[in-house]
């Protein structure tokens, strides 16, 4: 908790604000000035503090998150109720040791079940002075035999087989999305780019299942269900969080840690 917070003039004039919706707006002024904001611009943050603060009912407390989040503004864990104000610490560093001290311990209170906090450390790890992971041995001994050419581009293959799934899994995917959420999205290049960029780090089954929990998040809202498109469900941080907010008895996640990018993101 701050008992002041530090907002630029150039917030009303960013395109990010302006590209805001009205609520959107008030919701960013009230995360960067509220009494529950950390020097880290991270904090636990339930709708019914926001609900009593705003006189918002729990419906527009939810759209405007999820537009924030779209926006990149900031990004809420809705297991843990976390808030993390994306650039936070790029606005308001550290102007002496005694600050970036209080600033570690707070980053390092996020709960560890909280779906964005891999992202959150790595990002902070510069303006925050935390320690670099320790690099492995270059001069370990290797546990397997040199190969050949011919065995490398074997195991190249079999690695991008492993990866990608069959060379149709992008546009089956595409199909899906279209097939759930009554989109017409054709596949182009980037479109397919990202989506074999997410099957490199989730199973066909698990992004299936984020499309399924978006469609029923979204789906009936006139004004949510436009971010039922590629760009906005595949994007690399978007789709770490939606796949960590996915419900505890999803068939694909329950019972099983999922992981994002070599993280564990869910239980």
């Amino acid at each position: 908790m701050r008992d002041y917070g530090k907002v630029f003039t150039t917030f009303w004039t960013s395109e990010t604000t302006r590209s805001m919706s009205e609520d959107g707006r008030s919701l960013a002024l009230y995360l960067l000035t509220s009494p529950h904001t950390t020097a880290t611009g991270t904090f636990r943050l339930p709708d019914g503090y926001v609900c009593e603060d705003l006189q918002w009912s729990s419906e527009r407390v939810v759209k405007g998150f999820a537009e924030l989040f779209d926006k990149g503004f900031a990004n809420r864990c809705e297991t843990t109720k976390w808030v993390w104000i994306v650039k936070h610490l790029e606005w308001n560093r550290p102007e002496n040791p005694n600050q970036r001290k209080s600033a570690q311990k707070i980053a390092l209170s996020v709960p560890d079940e909280c779906s964005w906090r891999p992202v959150f450390m790595r990002a902070c790890a510069d303006l925050l002075d935390f320690p670099k992971p320790i690099e492995e041995n270059p001069f370990v001994t290797l546990s397997e035999p040199f190969l050949n050419q011919e065995q490398e581009q074997e195991q190249k293959q079999e690695k991008e087989k492993t990866l990608s799934g069959k060379p149709d899994a992008a546009a089956e995917i595409l199909d899906y999305l279209n097939e759930r959420a009554g989109k017409h999205f054709r596949s182009v290049k980037a479109t397919v780019a990202q989506i074999n960029a997410r099957l490199k780090e989730a199973s066909a089954d698990e992004i299936r299942a984020v499309i399924d929990d978006r469609v029923k998040a979204w789906g009936r809202d006139e004004k949510m269900a436009e971010y039922l498109r590629p760009a906005t469900l595949f994007a690399a941080s978007n789709f770490a969080n939606y796949l960590g907010n996915l419900s505890a008895d999803d068939p694909v996640s329950a019972g099983q840690p999922l992981y994002f990018q070599g993280v564990r993101v869910a239980a």
